[in-house]
């Protein structure tokens, strides 16, 4: 039991919670500019703390009544660029749904982020590459901006 509890606090999970704006091609092959929020968690899982794996939770309105919830399963690698910054390129699965038309969101997800001490900026974006009768491929592309804690 004391040895889980060390492993749970050497491996320092951090949180970030962003926010910030986008473009999402909808079901109709519109490009619409969106609101993002995003709350991920950074789980080391290398030892020297720099390999991470980050679930995160992200949510887009489209301002027109249309969202989407999506779930990314971002793999990624610190990389210092200065004292307490990095860059972090990470990959990953999407996972989601487009509200209005039920329509699931599935496909190849990218995240670069740059984390200056507490401060966290990134550009994420992922195409779903389900299709359906009715609608187009759905991507989209956002830029945000939050805090680590």
């Amino acid at each position: 039991m004391v040895a889980l509890m060390a492993i749970g606090a050497e491996a320092q999970v951090t949180w970030n919670v962003r926010a910030g704006g986008g473009v999402i091609e909808d079901y109709y092959g519109d490009p619409m500019v969106s609101a993002r929020i995003f709350v991920q968690s950074n789980i080391p899982i290398s030892g020297d703390k720099r390999w991470v794996f980050s679930p995160t939770f992200g949510f887009a309105s489209e301002f027109s009544g249309s969202y989407h919830i999506d779930l990314p399963l971002y793999m990624g690698y610190k990389i210092p660029i200065g004292e307490r910054t990095f860059f972090v390129p990470k990959i990953g699965p999407v996972l989601g749904i487009e509200a209005n038309s039920g329509t699931f969101i599935a496909g190849p997800s990218v995240e670069f982020s740059f984390e200056i001490d507490h401060f966290v900026i990134a550009a994420s974006g992922y195409c779903s590459l389900v299709k359906s009768y009715y609608y187009n491929t759905v991507y989209d592309f956002s830029l945000t901006l939050g805090y680590k804690f």
